[in-house]
Parts: structure tokens; C-alpha cells; sequence
């Protein structure tokens, strides 16, 4: 079996990464995720799940794109960052790739 090194996220992704502006919509397609809990307090909840958050990106243009909410966590109060894997890659050609 092949060992694994820790790597920088950077050198883990299969894919460049281009810099965009603009906005997108996310609409959440998964209506239940159950899982055990790990913790509880007044404040909060935190459990672990089995199953993925299916969504769909909305472009600017109306584009749809389906893909699977893969990170999801607190940039600062009330701002979230997402991270959605794509079902299908986009081609090469797809003008969300072209430069702005």
C-alpha cells in the first residue's frame, strides 16, 4: 500500500483554480441528513453523517450545475465559505473558465 504524505490543499487539487468575480446561487437538493451526535450544548449541535449534500450552482448567466457540497465553514460573523465538487467536470470550453 502506497503511503500518503501530508501535502499543502494547493498540491492536493487536480484542477487549476482561476480567480472569477461575479455571484452565484446555491440551491440545496438534499432535505435530510441524519447522523449520530457528537456533541450538544445550548448553543449548537455537532454530528456526523453518512450521506452528501446535494446542490446545484446557479450561474450568473442561468447556468445549472450539479454538484456535491463538500466543506462548509465560518470565514467570520455571518459569512460562511462553501466548496461544491462538481458531478461532472466542465468541459474546457465552458464559458464560466473563460478569463473575466
Amino acid at each position: 500500500m502506497e503511503e500518503r504524505t501530508p501535502t499543502k490543499a494547493g498540491e492536493r487539487r487536480s484542477d487549476e483554480r482561476r480567480e472569477r468575480t461575479g455571484n452565484v446561487q446555491l440551491r440545496i437538493l438534499t432535505e435530510t441528513l441524519p447522523g449520530p451526535i457528537q456533541d450538544f450544548s445550548k448553543g449548537g449541535v455537532c454530528f456526523v453523517t453518512e450521506g452528501s449534500i446535494e446542490v446545484e450552482v446557479i450561474l450568473q448567466d442561468g447556468n445549472k450545475i450539479h454538484g456535491t457540497l463538500v466543506r462548509a465553514g465560518t470565514v467570520r460573523e455571518g459569512e460562511i465559505s462553501l466548496a461544491v465538487r462538481f458531478d461532472q467536470p466542465l468541459p474546457s470550453d465552458h464559458p464560466a473558465l473563460e478569463p473575466n
